[in-house]
């Protein structure tokens, strides 16, 4: 839809789109380019066969815009040690959606650290109770508000203090993945549940309860896609700025 929405973008050759996809997190989200105009859409749609069109209509992929969150409608870097997160009604509810942000870790605390939540769990991302440097990511499910999956506490994949960690949280049906600077560090998958879709919620970052001690920067939320590995790996080579 980017690409569509902004015609004098630079075409890449061999169905590679890299250069597109580093273009939108770089500049389009962030500097006023479209990410999507109706009437280049609808000639888009127009074009596909009856097939096609079912098939397109019918799956997330390409789909999926990322909302860039501003706390304050203007900030993109803020600390965690606030009382007031709440950056107030702004998420659609979809049965899949992805969360990319970089978290830098100031100090370990006792409690689990709050780093995000929306609506009742879907999801809540935490550090780790007992000065825990991993994350506790939970995504409500229908069987219970509580299901979820951590981090591993490996020597590769435990959040290093002090240094910007890119985050990814992928919840796509029945399944949750998190990513850590482009790495896959845990997959996990509730048989017994569905996702939780919340009509009425609020996101806040971080909320009115222990909160983690640290910074959040350039959280994006992508409506309606599982984001996959090339896509978290462009994110993460930008770098934190971007």
């Amino acid at each position: 839809m980017y690409y569509r929405a902004n015609p004098g973008l630079e075409a890449t050759t061999g169905g590679v789109c890299k250069m597109i996809v580093e273009d939108y997190l770089s500049n389009g989200i962030y500097d006023g380019k479209p990410t999507f105009l109706a009437g280049a859409e609808k000639s888009f749609k127009d074009a596909l066969s009856a097939d096609d069109l079912v098939a397109y209509l019918s799956s997330p992929k390409g789909k999926a815009r990322a909302q860039k969150m501003r706390r304050g409608g203007s900030e993109t870097e803020w600390a965690l040690n606030r009382q007031n997160g709440d950056l107030g009604q702004v998420i659609e509810a979809v049965t899949y959606y992805s969360y990319t942000f970089w978290f830098m870790l100031e100090n370990t605390v006792e409690p689990r650290g709050n780093i995000m939540v929306y609506g009742d769990n879907s999801p809540k991302i935490s550090t780790a109770p007992n000065h825990g440097k991993y994350l506790e990511v939970i995504s409500a499910q229908t069987n219970t508000d509580q299901w979820g999956c951590n981090t591993p506490d490996t020597d590769e994949l435990r959040i290093v203090a002090k240094e910007w960690t890119h985050v990814a949280v992928v919840a796509e049906d029945k399944k949750l993945k998190v990513y850590l600077n482009a790495k896959l560090a845990v997959e996990c998958e509730n048989d017994a549940g569905e996702m939780v879709i919340y009509k009425e919620k609020t996101l806040n970052v971080p909320a009115n309860e222990d909160y983690a001690d640290g910074k959040i920067k350039n959280l994006k939320y992508w409506g309606g896609s599982p984001l996959n590995m090339g896509l978290i790996a462009v994110q993460h080579a930008a770098g934190a700025d971007a």
